[in-house]
């Protein structure tokens, strides 16, 4: 219901404003501009108001001097401070003792004998006999018969039968001896002896000794100790200290500016009866920056130091991990040029033939013409616009580091 209130009166001082564009802005505009930034309406559908010329219109001076006025409108900024506080823990510790024991091993022996052997080898001998044995050869002979042949001629009377054919032609035969001669051998037996070597073993028995060596084994008791590690656990007394988290809040001042529309005197030296131009202020509508599919931004504690110098920003803003802090703040403090054009929402920083170029609301940006994307685009928090410090001063070629012990960042070129 508020925020619709809030609504209609806005129509109703839109109205007011465009009658009068030369006017400074009423009260009742500033209370709703105020009430506006209180409730902090940031959607895409919420209307933002800004102070710019329009153009200029020529007045002449009809009055009887030669100084002319008129009032201009300005922004008027008040530095002051502001308690921040933020929810912590503290570390509450509390002095004690603790058993601290150790699990160990203890050595117990026990004294007794081992039995100690030597594997060595005995000589055993036994008296027997052995057989030795010599060939020996001996001459024997015997009588034996030889028998001696010779060759004779012997002569005997064979009968044989003639046959011959007589006158009549008959065969006629007759036996007749004929006398037969011829060789023949004739043997007899002659006696002789006949002596030959005969080979013959002699044997004996010999006393003899046979000896062996035999594995054996020699033993002796030795004193000896039989130890064995047992489980012990070796106890003392440690001091400790027994710590808790205690919800806490730490409060600092934080330096802010409280800034208010009004109207300036402004007076210049003008001839009598001659014109002049007199610059034209209107309150511009224009669309809020659309952050609402952003997560929310917090506020931060963080000390920025730009060469040497801190860094007195209006507020810093930490979102997804990276700080945010003005344009103007970081870019003039490190010498660069920065220009802002509302109607296209375009960021453009030089310093050293270097171009930054990013965009509110996206997370599209451009270094020296080269595309390349931020983790978090610049966002519109309250009608000023934020943008993240690292990669802003990095793109100008500064380095930038972070101190987490003291939260400090340390920015140079």
């Amino acid at each position: 219901m508020k925020v619709q209130g809030i609504c209609s009166a806005l129509i109703t001082a839109m109205t007011l404003v465009t009658s009068s564009f030369a006017a400074a802005p009423s009260p009742a505009f500033e209370a709703l501009e105020a009430e506006l930034n209180n409730i902090g309406l940031k959607s895409k559908n919420d209307i933002c108001y800004r102070q710019e010329q329009t153009g200029t219109r020529t007045e002449c001076n009809t009055s009887g001097s030669d100084r002319v006025c008129h009032d201009e409108p300005r922004r008027e900024c008040e530095d002051t401070t502001r308690r921040e506080c933020e929810d912590t823990t503290r570390r509450e510790c509390t002095d004690t003792t603790r058993r601290e024991c150790t699990d160990t091993t203890r050595r117990e022996c026990t004294d007794t004998t081992r039995r100690e052997c030597t594997d060595t080898t005995r000589r055993e001998c036994s008296n027997t006999t052995r057989r030795e044995c010599r060939n020996e050869s001996e001459r024997v002979c015997e009588s034996v018969n030889r028998r001696e042949c010779s060759n004779q001629q012997v002569c005997r009377n064979v009968p044989d039968e003639v046959c011959r054919t007589d006158a009549n032609g008959n065969r006629v035969c007759q036996t007749v001896q004929r006398r037969v001669c011829e060789n023949e051998q004739v043997c007899r037996d002659v006696p002789d002896q006949v002596c030959r070597n005969v080979d013959r073993q002699v044997c004996r028995d010999v006393p003899h000794q046979e000896c062996r060596d035999v594995p054996d084994q020699v033993c002796r008791n030795v004193p000896d100790q039989v130890c064995r590690n047992v489980p012990d656990q070796v106890c003392r007394n440690v001091p400790d200290q027994v710590c808790r988290n205690v919800p806490d809040q730490v409060c600092r001042n934080v330096p802010d500016q409280i800034c208010r529309n009004t109207t300036e005197r402004v007076c210049r030296d003008v001839p009598r009866n001659s014109c002049y131009e007199v610059p034209v202020y209107e309150q511009v509508p224009y669309e809020c920056e659309d952050n609402t599919n952003l997560p929310r931004p917090t506020l931060s504690n963080v000390t920025i130091i730009v060469n040497g110098q801190r860094l007195q920003a209006a507020k810093t803003y930490m979102q997804q991990g990276r700080l945010l802090l003005p344009i103007r703040a970081l870019f003039e403090a490190l010498g660069a040029r920065v220009d802002y054009a509302a109607a296209t929402k375009k960021i453009t920083a030089t310093y050293q033939g270097r171009t930054v170029v990013m965009t509110v609301g996206s997370t599209a940006a451009s270094v020296d013409g080269r595309s390349v994307k931020v983790d978090v685009p610049p966002i519109n928090i309250g009608g000023s616009v934020y943008i993240p410090l690292r990669f802003a001063g990095e793109s100008l070629g500064a380095t930038v580091d972070y101190n987490a012990a003291s939260r400090t960042v340390t920015v140079r070129n």
